[in-house]
């Protein structure tokens, strides 16, 4: 058994819950027991106060929709402000998540039994879930923008968090989570582990889902139910509907709850997180990766499946989710059992709609009432089992009814990201135990101590008793006086009830306070009688700490009534006026001057000086107060270090004064504040605290590392920077500060007063190589750019550790992630205020939780998924989080960092939050810091166990000894350092770390360059060294942020890396900006000293140690210590002269030129490895890609030559050079020579040969991507109707020249006609950047693509442009000049315009030439006749059969070709009266599966081979064999008369489309098939059909007769001829490089194939000269609606094969390509009539000519709708006159491969081997192979 299996249980002792329509856990219940679903309107007051806010606010980026119904919470804009102590300003400007996020959690600690007096200053960790941005600060900013300032903290993500540990002065871990969906069930799961870690001894933790901006929030994704209603598991469920709740649970470990007698609801016996990896899309779900997750949770829990009786699914009752989840669990239990239908289902969901982030804890708290009531309760919203879901054959059941539970309950509960991070925890029944002590207080009087927060309170809780002890009969006096006076709050009015039973207590509480056994805390002394001394000292208001007695903790707690609220209204107010200029509004508001008399407590004289009242008026504006304690702590007053900025600034301007804001922290109440102003002196006193001890945990490895950073786009230039001083801020870039001057004047909200900060910025931020991943480029337009730097940098890191794709793929590999979203802009806003018709398709790429998903999905990573935000500690809390996922064997490999990009880095004294430097100098320590400068970067770190990574030989940057995380809890305010907190996260990490803190070299600070935070920071070191060492300044600081700026939050990271680079280099840089020290520092006392000037820092028989802190804005600290692992590695390196083989890759020939550019930069820098290790890292432990250049060199110095002498000829000589390199090497007759052309050759030579000792692996650089920039493109517009129109043109158009970007050309001059030729590729293929030399086919076009365009650019210009001339010069810069030579030619051909005519719809009309050879061929006096051509298609269902028929009747009644009858005369005909089609069903249900087999088979043999009859409806089959309840097997047959293989794909898209929603309606279809045959009819009479006529009977006499293979049996002699099918199918992987080896061939996947088929007909044939019959699907454009129709659009065009002139298959594939060109070129004349004249020619009339045929659906990638019908059984085509009909398709992103043939032809074996030896052709590709 694993170590991770013997997992400590942890204890739920207490809860809370808010949801729409239930304040508390009796009415949540309620909801749950009696099915009520709480979806409605939006409630009238909201949707009153939203309907005023749009229509008050002139905002022409906002668009005006319609709320839809949702579970929303009634009272949102309500909250108790004064229980905790916030001001009434500060409460209206907090978001409303924060707010009630805080009474919930007060409220689960009631329920716990834990008075806010127990919990103050333990080490209770925090723990919430929670996403995006509520928009609450973009109201304030609208509605009251002159406090924007002050409101910055109360909108920050991660405070929402922190305020819980600030407010109740919390000392354990803080951290705000977000995983989207699973986002609340991760968080505690977090909690749960650093619980059993020791990291706390208690645990908050739960989630939230508001919508504060319901329009915009709830805004249609894709998954939402059109009739909002949430139906999981339900034959109608039909999407999700979204809902508010919060959820909030206490967590102790079990044994010290049970320890401190807590009443436990349930106990975690296991949880897991895993990530879904590659799945069918970043948002689809993986069924495999729930499987494998659940498991695991039940393994580790060591419990029997088959005692789980009940699971608590993520059930969003969706038609993706819900079956997958249940395939998923199903085989879960199939690991353990085989019992079946045991265990109920169900999901919360329907009940409250899907709440998002805070679902995993709603459903938790339903699990916990369930076990707490012993019952299972019916499913809401279920009526009939999802046809899709099997439940008879599975272990789960939905339960109908209640179900009441008489064994211990053993229950689950799952919570499945859309970012990919799954989620599953195990739940047990905790042991029943009563316990009951008589105290020696126990006898006839009892003592129920009451209190309250005035005076009107008591009638309530008077009631509120009443009603409890009426209802819990079982509950003994002694249980109810012990839980009041010990597990509840106390307030200052207080009284005590003497009583001797529970009846008399009734009675005393319905009497009132009149009652005489009723005292009170100002009752006389002999009222007090024989009251217990500990009574008394509750009456006099003493702490309950002062009352405890020992004996009382074996008492059982029960809850009793809790607090009363006194919740008031704090919602933004809409002013009543406001002024609108030209461009931007503004609210006519200004900053209130107080009007109200100020009242002043605090003094028992009430005696208040001058400057006490001075300094209070101040402070009252700030925070809208009417009385003021002169005692209070300012952040007891409900201020902040944002607000106590403004305050300091207000006193100095108005008492002519020159404070500090760290003055106010070592003052902090108005009266030591005014004595301090009094008299000049500063007092200051810091309080040591007594330290716990860690526990030892293994080391962590850094083995590799990547980052971008201001002025470096590697390590390598940042260590540069960093050894030379260099201040890396500055101005922003031009062209950036245009393109954000251009958005915020589009969007209305650029201001005079505004300006761009300076700062630390990163080149390229715009850019990202879409193509390297596989992403389109629309995806990448949209997707955030956070995700987008993380995806590359994480690459090049893990390449730095030695891995590749493949060796990473799959893994247990976790990712962690700390970002920190901007509150005010974000890249969504962004894709919201310009194309908000993309909204939706921008969900993935700019979910926050998606930045660590999208890693796990492109890498298929198996591990935990999260994105962790505590403000500036978010990414040392990630890496931290990483090494304890590392520790416990969650995972085995970690990906984690940080990334932040400002968007908009706009400034005035409003968006600013209060700490930036004025003059955007950051001197961190220095006297004159005046605040910091803001940055931004991207770090990533690859992790691993330190002995796995010795085990591997992997690099080694240095070992993460330890590392701790605590948060700040009460301090001066919310955002303000608390030094106490930082001294003990410093120890503890220290201690962790197991080192000694005197052998501390360096640590890299927090060091923002503030004159509060530094001098803080500073002294907190200092102390937490004294508890060690008395040396002095043996250990020298830093602050990288002096230098790149504060990276928010990878600001850690930045100073981790650092770190690792001063011990990889053995020195550590100086810090810049430092003139003289801060004088609140005392630098020469200290143990630190500032590190100023460059050090060495080698080994000197000495470990080399050093620390990184990161204070989070939330409170959240982090400190990490870090070991240089000095490599005792020695190689026998012989360093004579030698020859060493220098070799780069990349996938394209931009970025290798990149590479090499960037390696002759490094090669310049001091810090270069010996040339052997350089060359063993590139050659063994770096991935080798297409594109490749090889030096072989002697030194370091011959290679600097070389490199150099490329990058001085330029980019464009690039290719000629490495070509003149390669010939140069191969005449040199050399094995290192000979190696470098193997391997510039695409070959992988044998390393081992080369290196037969190990070396050491360098860090070297890894990859270039290629700069392609992805943004939103941003229109000039800003008036709000040509905006919504731009919209709508920019989603509906292709797009104008603006629109697409050309590259390829030095100085981007592209003429017009390149420009619009490009354009025209876009519209086909989807590109916005193309390169004007990239070849068509290397794009990933095909030959329907290149007819689109070919056509368009026909019409364009009026020109006869040919498919060969494109094939010749397919590239826009070859083809614009084919085009430009053409103008003025007349172009042959123009397609006729056909006008759609309704009134000769029903009238008779002709066949094509197809359909006619269809029809003949039917007639069984041609050979090979008496065949229908006829798809038939078995599948097995669970779709509602009698909905399967309306809706195929809707299909029918929409395409007239599905109603047409075929007559034998060769004319058609469309019936005018509408049929009704009905499914012909037989049940079999009561038959065995033998009869129903042989019922199939008997089926199968009549239809499968079915031929429809000439002149009769229908001519379509749809039959079913029922097998069971809700299980049919259908058999579907089409004449392809009526239809071609596109039809097929129409008709299952219609048909699916009608049966999901039965009342839609489709775009009407006025052109019809007729239309189109009038069409062709002018066709033929045309130039071009005559001139293409010429083109095939030219060739009549020398065209080549098909391929004649062996028959068993002559086909003259086959009456009835019968088709079997072989198939084939190739997954993603093979198919990608298949199709990569047509793009290097230059040729279309459909030639390779068609080759590939061929040289299997030659071999087979011994035809090396043969024709074979190649289907064309033709759809000529007679009208823009031709492509949605159904009919029969094909045609046939034969293919010449000629294999004499070459026997090289690449040669035998271009010139197969060159043959179908040409002869597409001529297509109008149909290969049908072409094959009469042979026949005519051969005197051959009658018999089949062209029998093989190929068959390409290559060109549609579309998913299969007859996928959705269900399972297919099986498939089958004929075709009369055929042998041989091979199929190609795309279906799900795999290749299939289909052969049908007619058995009575082939022998069976020879049929065997002609397939497999095309398939092995294809496998041969797949391997990459040409």
């Amino acid at each position: 058994m694993k170590d991770k299996n013997n997992v400590m249980d942890i204890a739920i002792i207490g809860m809370a819950i808010k949801i729409p329509q239930a304040n508390s856990l009796q009415q949540f219940w309620n909801i749950i027991v009696n099915q009520i679903d709480t979806v409605k309107m939006l409630p009238a007051k909201r949707r009153h106060w939203l309907n005023r806010y749009i229509n008050t606010i002139p905002c022409n980026h906002r668009d005006i929709i319609v709320c839809p119904e949702g579970a929303y919470i009634e009272n949102i804009e309500e909250f108790d402000n004064e229980l905790f102590h916030i001001t009434p300003k500060e409460s209206e400007l907090l978001d409303p998540n924060q707010r009630i996020f805080l009474q919930v959690a007060f409220k689960a600690l009631e329920d716990a039994g834990y008075p806010l007096a127990t919990v103050k200053n333990t080490n209770t960790g925090v723990y919430v879930g929670f996403g995006d941005d509520s928009d609450y600060y973009t109201l304030v900013q609208d509605l009251q923008n002159q406090f924007s300032d002050i409101a910055k903290t109360g909108n920050l993500r991660p405070v929402i968090a922190s305020r819980l540990s600030y407010i109740w002065d919390l000392k354990g871990p803080n951290m705000m989570i977000d995983t989207s969906c699973s986002s609340a069930l991760t968080a505690i799961h977090v909690a749960a582990k650093a619980l059993r870690s020791g990291e706390c001894d208690m645990a908050l933790s739960g989630g939230i889902k508001l919508s504060v901006l319901p329009n915009k929030n709830n805004s249609n994704i894709g998954v939402e139910s059109p009739t909002y209603k949430t139906k999981p598991f339900d034959n109608g469920a039909d999407g999700t509907t979204w809902g508010e709740g919060v959820g909030v649970v206490v967590l102790k470990r079990l044994e010290d709850a049970k320890k401190d007698n807590d009443r436990i609801y349930g106990i975690i016996k296991s949880s897991n997180v895993n990530q879904d990896g590659k799945s069918a899309g970043i948002t689809a779900p993986s069924q495999k990766a729930q499987e494998k997750l659940i498991v695991n949770t039940w393994k580790d829990s060591l419990i029997n499946p088959e005692e789980i009786c009940y699971i608590e699914t993520h059930g969003t009752g969706t038609i993706l989710g819900d079956p997958i989840e249940l395939e998923g669990l199903t085989r879960a239990f199939n690991h353990f059992t085989k019992k079946k239908q045991f265990c109920a289902i169900g999901s919360v969901k329907a009940n409250v709609g899907h709440t998002v982030h805070a679902s995993g804890v709603i459903g938790l708290i339903k699990v916990l009432l369930s076990i707490q009531h012993k019952i299972i309760p019916p499913m809401t919203n279920f009526n009939i089992a999802n046809q899709n879901i099997t439940f008879e054959n599975s272990a789960l059941f939905v339960p109908t009814n209640t179900i009441y539970v008489k064994n211990k309950m053993i229950c689950g509960i799952s919570s499945f990201g859309v970012s990919g991070t799954n989620v599953h925890m195990l739940i047990e029944e905790a042991e029943p135990k009563r316990i009951h002590t008589i105290s020696k207080y126990a006898g006839s009087n009892y003592y129920l101590a009451l209190s309250v927060r005035r005076e009107d309170d008591y009638k309530k809780l008077q009631d509120e008793y009443v009603a409890f002890l009426n209802k819990n009969t079982d509950i003994t006096s002694e249980e109810i006086c012990y839980s009041a006076l010990y597990r509840k709050n106390h307030y200052n009015l207080r009284s005590v009830i003497n009583f001797s039973n529970i009846k008399e207590l009734i009675n005393i509480l319905e009497e009132g306070p009149k009652h005489r056994k009723w005292i009170f805390s100002d009752s006389r002394l002999e009222e007090l009688g024989e009251l217990p001394d500990f009574y008394k000292c509750f009456l006099a208001g003493n702490d309950i700490n002062s009352f405890i007695e020992p004996k009382t903790n074996d008492i059982r707690y029960v809850k009793l009534p809790g607090t009363i609220f006194h919740n008031k209204n704090y919602w933004l107010e809409i002013p009543k006026s406001f002024r609108v200029s030209s461009e931007l509004y503004h609210i006519e508001r200004t900053q209130p001057e107080t009007t109200n008399k100020l009242e002043l407590t605090g003094k028992k004289d009430a005696i208040y000086t001058e400057t006490e009242r001075e300094v209070a008026n101040i402070l009252q504006v700030l925070i809208g107060v009417d009385k003021i304690d002169v005692s209070q702590n300012f952040g007891e007053l409900g201020t902040d270090s944002i607000l106590l900025t403004k305050f300091v600034s207000e006193i100095n301007k108005k008492l002519n004064l020159n404070l500090k804001v760290s003055d106010l922290f070592a003052n902090p109440t108005i009266k030591s504040l005014s004595k301090f102003i009094d008299s000049k002196t500063l007092l200051i006193s810091v309080n040591d605290e007594t330290e716990e001890k860690a526990s030892q945990s293994d080391d962590i490895a850094i083995v590799g590392v990547s980052a971008r950073l201001p002025r470096a786009n590697n390590i390598f230039e940042f260590w540069d920077n960093l050894i030379h001083g260099r201040d890396c801020k500055g101005l922003l870039e031009r062209k950036r500060k245009y393109e954000c001057e251009k958005y915020l004047k589009f969007i209305g909200d650029l201001h005079e007063d505004d300006f761009f900060s300076e700062g630390g910025y990163i080149d390229d931020y715009n850019c990202f190589d879409y193509k390297f991943f596989n992403i389109t480029p629309k995806e990448a337009e949209l997707m955030d750019p956070h995700q987008r730097v993380v995806l590359e940098e994480a690459w090049k890191a893990i390449i730095d550790a030695g891995y590749t794709e493949e060796s990473i793929y799959g893994t247990n590999t976790g990712v962690y992630i700390g970002y920190t979203n901007d509150f005010r802009f974000n890249y969504w806003k962004m894709v919201n205020d310009i194309e908000p018709l993309s909204y939706s398709m921008a969900v993935a790429p700019n979910l926050s939780s998606i930045i660590p998903s999208r890693l796990s999905y492109v890498f298929n990573l198996k591990g935990p998924s999260m994105l962790i935000d505590t403000a500036c500690s978010s990414s040392l809390v990630a890496i931290h989080t990483a090494c304890e996922e590392l520790k416990n064997n969650i995972c085995d490999m970690a990906i984690t960092g940080g990334a932040r990009i400002n968007l908009m880095p706009v400034s005035n004294k409003n968006r600013n939050i209060g700490i930036e430097s004025p003059d955007f100098s950051l001197y961190a320590f220095d006297e004159n810091a005046n605040g910091t400068v803001w940055g931004e970067g991207v770090v990533i770190f690859v992790l691993r166990r330190l002995k796995d990574a010795q085990k591997n030989n992997e690099h080694i940057y240095g070992i993460i000894k330890g590392s701790a995380t605590n948060q700040d809890g009460m301090s001066a305010g919310i955002t303000a350092p608390n030094p106490q907190a930082q001294i003990d996260v410093l120890r503890k990490a220290w201690e962790n770390a197991k080192i000694r803190p005197e052998d501390m070299a360096y640590i890299e600070c927090h060091g923002t360059g503030t004159n509060m935070g530094d001098p803080i920071e500073v002294d907190s070191i200092d102390k937490a060294f004294q508890k060690y060492t008395n040396k002095k300044q043996f250990c020298g600081i830093g602050s990288i942020k002096s230098m790149i700026g504060h990276l928010d939050a990878v600001s850690g990271a930045a100073g981790l890396l650092k770190i690792l680079l001063s011990m990889q280099y053995g020195q550590l840089p100086g810090n810049i900006n430092l003139r003289i020290p801060n004088n609140a520092i005392t630098f020469e006392d200290s143990p630190v000293y500032y590190l100023k000037e460059n050090q060495k820092w080698e080994k000197e028989g000495r470990k080399r140690i050093a620390g990184v802190s990161a204070f989070g804005f939330s409170g959240t600290n982090c400190h990490m210590v870090i070991e240089a692992k000095d490599n005792d590695f020695h190689s026998n390196i012989n360093y004579r002269e030698q020859e060493y083989l220098f070799v780069l890759s990349a996938k394209t020939k931009n970025a290798l030129w990149n590479l090499l550019y960037e390696y002759n930069n490094f090669l310049q820098f001091n810090i270069t490895p010996p040339l052997i290790n350089i060359c063993y890292t590139l050659c063994k432990a770096r991935p080798h890609y297409d594109e490749r250049i090889a030096f072989v060199v002697k030194n370091l110095s011959e290679l600097k030559q070389e490199i150099s002498c490329f990058i001085r000829n330029g980019k464009n000589l690039f290719e000629s050079e490495c070509e003149k390199l390669k010939n140069i090497y191969k005449n040199t007759f050399s094995y290192m020579h000979n190696m470098a052309v193997s391997f510039m050759d695409g070959q992988i030579p044998n390393w081992d040969e080369l290196y037969i000792d190990k070396f050491e692996i360098v860090s070297l650089p890894t990859y270039s991507f290629e700069k392609t920039p992805c943004w939103l493109t941003i229109p000039r517009e800003s008036n709000e109707k040509e905006n919504v129109q731009r919209c709508v043109n920019h989603n509906t158009s292709g797009g104008d020249i603006e629109n697409i970007i050309l590259l390829g050309r030095d100085g981007n001059s592209f003429s017009n006609i390149e420009k619009e030729v490009a354009l025209v590729w876009k519209k086909v293929m989807g590109f916005t950047e193309i390169n004007v030399n990239s070849d068509f086919y290397e794009m990933g076009g095909h030959s329907i693509a290149m007819m689109e365009i070919v056509n368009s650019l026909q019409d364009k210009y009026s020109v006869s442009l040919t498919y060969s001339e494109f094939n010749d010069n397919c590239t826009i810069s070859k083809l614009a000049k084919i085009v430009e030579s053409k103008k003025g030619e007349n172009a042959i051909g123009q397609y006729p315009q056909i006008v759609p005519d309704k009134r000769t719809l029903y009238d008779e009309f002709m066949l094509t030439d197809i359909q006619m050879a269809y029809l003949l061929g039917r007639r069984e006096s041609f050979e090979m006749g008496g065949v229908c051509t006829h798809v038939y298609l078995e599948v097995v269902t669970k779709l509602d059969i009698a909905r399967l028929e309306r809706s195929l009747n809707k299909v029918i009644a929409r395409h007239p070709m599905l109603r047409a009858i075929v007559n034998n005369d060769g004319k058609q005909k469309i019936l005018q009266e509408i049929p009704y089609y009905h499914i012909n069903i037989r049940d079999l249900s009561m038959s065995n599966k033998n009869q129903q087999e042989d019922a199939i088979k008997k089926e199968r043999k009549v239809i499968s081979h079915h031929v429809f009859q000439t002149g009769e409806w229908p001519m379509i089959g749809v039959s079913a064999l029922k097998l069971e309840e809700n299980s049919y097997y259908l058999f579907i047959e089409f004449d392809m008369l009526i239809a071609d293989g596109s039809s097929l794909q129409i008709i299952g898209n219609d048909w699916m489309t009608f049966y999901d929603n039965e009342n839609i309606q489709l775009p009407e279809l006025n052109f019809t098939f007729k239309d189109y045959m009038k069409g062709l009819m002018e066709l033929k009479s045309s130039d071009l059909y005559r001139k293409d006529k010429d083109f095939w009977l030219k060739r009549l006499d020398t065209f080549p007769d098909a391929p004649s293979i062996p028959y068993v049996c002559e086909p003259e002699l086959i009456t009835k001829p019968h088709f079997n099918r072989l198939t084939a199918t190739f997954d993603r992987k093979k198919w990608g490089i298949i199709k990569n080896t047509a793009q290097n061939l230059k040729v279309s996947t459909s030639a390779l194939l068609c080759a590939a088929y061929a040289e299997v007909l030659a071999y087979w044939s011994n035809q090396p000269h043969m024709a074979i019959n190649l289907t064309v699907f033709n759809r000529y454009p007679f009208n823009e609606e031709v492509n949605f129709l159904v009919g029969d659009f094909t045609s046939v065009m034969l293919v010449e094969i000629d294999f004499t002139t070459s026997d090289i298959f690449e040669e035998r594939v271009k010139s197969i390509q060159k043959e179908i060109m040409k002869n597409l070129e001529h297509r109008h004349y149909d290969g049908v009539e072409f094959i009469r004249e042979l026949a005519r020619k051969k005197n051959r009339i009658g018999e089949p000519i062209m029998p093989f045929v190929f068959t390409s659906m290559l060109f549609n990638d579309a998913d299969n709708p007859w996928d959705k019908l269900g399972k297919t059984i099986m498939g089958l085509s004929q075709t009369p006159q055929v042998y041989l009909d091979h199929q190609a398709g795309e279906m799900g992103g795999e290749l299939v491969i289909n052969w049908d043939y007619v058995s009575e032809i082939f022998d069976q074996d020879m049929i065997n081997s002609m397939f497999k030896q095309y398939t092995d052709v294809l496998e041969f590709f797949a391997e990459g192979q040409e």
